[in-house]
């Protein structure tokens, strides 16, 4: 996507001491778990779908290590590639898999986990390329990870704010990470594109969209540590002290402890996780007065949880195609007396004379999401886009037939694409003769260095109206 990294000879600063042997004969599961998971990531890509860290086993602290290493490799691959790519004989692509997740989760640690030892971080990488991959393999994981190290400088206190050079990298609280080289790209749009680890085509396709300023925040927005932001509208006692206002209103962060979230979700069925982002869909639709409700794409239920607190005495049926999500779904609402869960082959014979709602929470692209989701940003293509407009087209065209004369398709995707968003909604008002009654593309807020009461995913809502 860019010009591969310089070459830079091995610098004497800052070389990675060497370990002992009883230090390489010593295992770290850690690693090992780690790396395995973005060896299966590299055969994978682009086409990616996310799958859950093998950790079982771990002790709690070699999972969080694991989780951490894999989510920097993930975050910033491009960047990573980026940089090993300049002392590779061969393009990083023609690498077998093993190898390039060896190369993403040792160069992640040197550049990325500030507490992680330099040397421990290639030792143990090159130990697991020798037992995991071929003798051979340890050798040239050795001599790149060492030519990365050698690009951190004496000092490696990060450079107060981040100032798009060269020789820096974007951390996720605005600062940056100094190099001993200018390694990244000269051109503007290509050097956010691999700073940011986004596919360049991507950055183009924001940059012809939005231009290049909202482009560029949305660039540098998907590094962002994402806070958790909780719906707080159905709250009927006072809040806990560890939720702070959030700049939307109905929406708190987060900032206790995990145990305390764990508790309060489990006993506050009023306040749930949702971004303010997500919520305005629903939220369009208030005024609305459906007695019978169909969420078509229910996902973990967040939206469905909006629904029966928007529309209180609606009857809801709430369905998803995903197994593992319907089961989900009905362990969320097991008891409930509004939201009734079924199997998408039931959902006709609930509704014989048509719903007046019915929310179509679409697959998308993600693309609004990518703090969140960050392996949606390897995924997109313009294959893939149309793929997923012509599946969001057949959701639509099928629950048109599940819909009463007035009433109403909320369509929904957490994309930042005219395909999926605006055009879908066109395409509906042409084809079905539904009625665009409002839309509105939410775009996500908050880059590095800026306030997490401000944070939003993106997201984008058409509320279609089927008239007499």
């Amino acid at each position: 996507m860019s010009t591969p990294a310089p070459r830079h000879p091995q610098s004497s600063r800052n070389r990675p001491a060497p370990a002992s042997r009883a230090t390489l004969l010593t295992s770290d599961a850690a690693r090992s778990t780690a790396y395995a998971h973005l060896a299966d990531i590299a055969a994978r890509l682009p086409d990616l779908d996310p799958r859950p860290l093998a950790d079982k086993g771990l002790s709690p602290r070699d999972a969080a290590f694991a989780h951490a290493i894999v989510h920097a490799g993930l975050q910033r691959w491009i960047t990573l590639a980026h940089i090993v790519s300049g002392y590779l004989a061969r393009p990083f692509p023609d690498l077998e898999p093993a190898l390039r997740g060896a190369l993403i989760g040792g160069a992640a640690q040197i550049l990325f986990l500030d507490k992680v030892p330099v040397h421990a971080a290639i030792n143990e990488t090159v130990e697991w390329a020798k037992s995991a991959i071929r003798p051979g393999a340890g050798s040239m994981v050795n001599a790149v990870l060492r030519k990365v190290a050698a690009l951190l400088p004496p000092a490696q206190t990060p450079r107060r704010a981040w100032t798009d050079r060269r020789d820096e990298l974007l951390l996720a609280d605005g600062s940056a990470r100094a190099l001993s080289a200018e390694i990244l790209p000269e051109e503007t749009l290509d050097r956010l594109a691999v700073n940011t680890s986004h596919p360049l085509p991507l950055a183009h396709a924001w940059t012809s969209r939005f231009g290049i300023d909202i482009a560029r925040r949305l660039l540098l927005h998907s590094l962002y540590n994402p806070p958790t932001v909780l719906y707080t509208a159905a709250a009927v006692n006072p809040l806990p002290a560890s939720l702070s206002l959030h700049q939307s209103p109905h929406h708190r962060v987060f900032t206790g402890p995990r145990a305390e979230l764990q508790a309060i979700l489990a006993e506050r069925p009023d306040v749930w996780v949702q971004d303010a982002a997500s919520s305005i869909a629903v939220a369009a639709a208030a005024d609305v007065r459906p007695a019978l409700i169909l969420d078509l794409c229910a996902g973990q239920g967040t939206k469905t949880r909006q629904l029966a607190h928007t529309f209180a005495g609606a009857r809801i049926i709430a369905t998803d195609t995903d197994a593992d999500r319907l089961s989900t779904l009905r362990k969320v609402f097991s008891g409930s007396n509004s939201v009734e869960v079924v199997k998408p082959a039931e959902v006709a014979a609930r509704c014989p004379a048509g719903a007046d709602l019915i929310l179509l929470d679409v697959p998308c692209s993600n693309t609004g999401v990518l703090a969140r989701r960050t392996e949606a940003k390897y995924r997109w293509a313009p294959r893939a886009t149309e793929r997923l407009v012509k599946l969001q087209r057949s959701i639509i065209e099928t629950s048109y037939r599940l819909l009463a004369t007035g009433g109403r398709i909320l369509y929904s995707t957490c994309s930042l694409e005219a395909e999926e968003n605006e055009q879908q909604a066109d395409w509906a008002a042409r084809q079905l003769g539904l009625r665009i009654a409002t839309s509105r593309l939410t775009l996500p807020d908050a880059i590095p260095g800026e306030a997490g009461d401000r944070y939003r995913d993106g997201s984008f809502h058409a509320l279609l109206t089927r008239d007499a």
